[in-house]
């Protein structure tokens, strides 16, 4: 028996304990990074901690820190490692970039505070301490820096001096640009558009501190060819005023929330950035406000990497349970990091994983925890190339007391003009340009082709970001159920009349494919047996399949198949010696198999 457990151990996975990672060995792990990914640098030793997570309440007695920042001593460079093994093991990195020890930007500061907390949202998960899968172990023991795959050139930016000569003053202070409007003007920046601005700013009251600012008229030329990418050195009056120019009109088109140096800082809301771009500055219709929690990490991936592709710097935003600031996404490596600017003059830029979870366990169903909430991007932002607006409606999972999953219903078992009902939720709007059309929940097949409309409502200027909660939908389904069958919503698109499914995030539990009737496969549950000594030809089948038999002319022998419940038997020693064809058909599916019949042995 002893040996026979050994044996069944070994046909099992590799697992490893998952574990805090020390001081000395996030060190060590640090070294061999740099050694992998920057072979030419040589003093490798002279790599210190700079910063761990300051969460230490957060921890239970005897717990690692959740991160560890090392940095060169003599050159520029560093890597943050986790502090457990449970989780990625190189959370960031630069090579030609430092890491401030103090004054960290707010974004950067919330960024590492929002994977502090999914770290520490791992270790109190049921499973901690007792597996860690093949797929993070080989990373934890092969660490290894990707290749640059897309490096965008932006501006190494802030949002005080020069940055913020134009912006107002709160009881006598300098007040900062903000970093949603900082990132803003990386991206027009980087686009080096518009030529001008068109219109007028409207005035409005900011909302902390009461502050009027009034109207900005547009039509100012910017000065894009003294606005360098760096103000680190001296700088002319013409180029820090040029700047100046700038992050004054998008923190303004933004309706930014000013607040003084040494103070609360400016916010502004990300959402607003779009429309601004696209009513003020000449940007594409087709840039749009996308959030992360609505999509698996595979889609969420392709879009990020897709826009990158096209040479179009994402602004994106992520932080912590206390708030999400805006950055600039500028590149990507072979090992899905984003090169991150973060809008404080360089510093802390690098490549940058968006979760601290293995890819393996986000494609399996984590989807970063409540980490991923905090996290949205801006896409699509480009020099108007005439678009005609992006559509896009997504089940996202809500709560407000009950909890909506996409399409949901308490009933297991659907027939025919028996009404039921269903729970739908949230289903919102996320398009360019506001929404005014049907959307429906539809019967589907298992292709996806409609067989009836179950219920429709018709949406008028819907808004991106809106949406509807319907509990205790009564719908009725008039037509056959067959295996496969779904329901399904979709919209019909304003512009090219196609219809477009309702889609949502599967790996946060989110429905959006609400299965009927399961589909059954003909061939794989279809077995076949033959008794030599009775010669009888068994199959089981599925239900509802109709079996026939015909002859090699054509002539129908079905009457000779016995049908019970899902077995038919057929008495081969009934039927002359020939070729027969047995059919199977079950709904849409056909399977025809040929079998012969030997004349009988004197």
């Amino acid at each position: 028996m002893r040996h026979l457990l050994l044996f069944l151990f070994s046909l099992l996975p590799t697992f490893l304990w998952a574990d805090n990672i020390s001081v000395e060995k996030a060190q060590e792990l640090a070294i061999t990074f740099f050694k992998e990914g920057h072979p030419q640098r040589s003093a490798f030793s002279s790599l210190r901690l700079l910063v761990t997570d300051e969460a230490v309440s957060a921890r239970a007695v005897g717990e690692a820190p959740a991160y560890y920042v090392f940095g060169c001593t003599d050159s520029e460079g560093f890597v943050i490692v986790a502090g457990d093994d449970a989780v990625m093991p190189v959370l960031g990195y630069s090579f030609d970039s430092s890491f401030p020890q103090t004054d960290l930007p707010v974004n950067l500061k919330l960024w590492l505070q929002g994977i502090s907390e999914e770290i520490a949202e791992k270790r109190r998960a049921p499973t901690y301490g007792s597996t860690q899968s093949n797929s993070l172990a080989q990373r934890w023991t092969t660490v290894r820096a990707g290749q640059a795959v897309v490096e965008l050139e932006t501006a190494k930016w802030d949002q005080a001096n020069p940055y913020n000569w134009l912006c107002p003053h709160i009881a006598g202070k300098e007040t900062y640009t903000g970093c949603t409007a900082t990132a803003t003007a990386i991206v027009m920046r980087y686009h080096q558009w518009p030529k001008a601005g068109s219109g007028t700013l409207p005035a409005y009251t900011t909302r902390t501190h009461q502050r009027y600012i009034a109207a900005q008229s547009l039509g100012h030329a910017y000065d894009w060819d003294n606005m360098p990418l760096s103000y680190a050195q001296s700088f002319s009056s013409t180029a820090g005023n040029a700047v100046a120019t700038l992050m004054r009109d998008c923190a303004l088109m933004i309706s930014s929330d000013f607040g003084p140096i040494g103070g609360e800082g400016t916010g502004a809301y990300v959402t607003d950035v779009v429309k601004g771009l696209q009513t003020y500055m000449g940007y594409d219709k087709d840039g749009r406000y996308i959030v992360r929690s609505n999509y698996s990490f595979a889609e969420w991936m392709r879009i990020m990497k897709g826009e990158l592709d096209e040479r179009r710097p994402v602004i994106y935003t992520g932080g912590s349970s206390e708030g999400a600031h805006a950055f600039v996404l500028d590149g990507y490596d072979t090992e899905n990091y984003f090169r991150v600017n973060w809008g404080w003059s360089g510093w802390g830029n690098g490549y940058y994983l968006l979760s601290a979870l293995d890819p393996v366990e986000q494609g399996a169903g984590a989807s970063g925890g409540h980490y991923n909430e905090y996290q949205s991007a801006l896409i699509g932002l480009k020099k108007d190339e005439g678009g005609i607006g992006v559509e896009d409606f997504r089940f996202m999972c809500y709560t407000d007391g009950k909890n909506y999953r996409g399409i949901t219903s308490s009933e297991k078992v659907f027939e025919v003009n028996k009404p039921f009902s269903l729970d739908i939720g949230f289903l919102g709007y996320y398009g360019s340009l506001p929404f005014t059309g049907k959307i429906s929940l539809a019967h589907v097949d298992k292709n996806g082709n409609i067989k009836e409309d179950l219920y429709s409502l018709m949406a008028s200027q819907l808004p991106s970001g809106s949406g509807y909660m319907l509990p205790g939908v009564q719908v009725t389904i008039t037509r056959p159920i067959t295996s496969g069958d779904r329901i399904r919503a979709y919209w019909t698109h304003t512009q090219t009349k196609k219809i477009e499914w309702v889609k949502g995030n599967e790996e946060d539990g989110c429905v959006w494919d609400f299965i009927l009737s399961e589909e059954v496969s003909l061939e794989k549950e279809t077995s076949l047996t033959y008794n030599n000594r009775t010669r009888l030809l068994t199959l089981q089948v599925p239900a509802e399949t109709v079996v026939q038999v015909f002859g090699a002319d054509g002539s129908d022998f079905s009457r000779m198949c016995k049908v019970q419940e899902r077995q038919v038997s057929i008495d081969t020693g009934k039927l002359s010696a020939g070729t027969y064809l047995l059919r199977l058909q079950l709904h849409d599916m056909t399977k025809e198999l040929k079998f012969k019949v030997g004349a009988p042995v004197q």
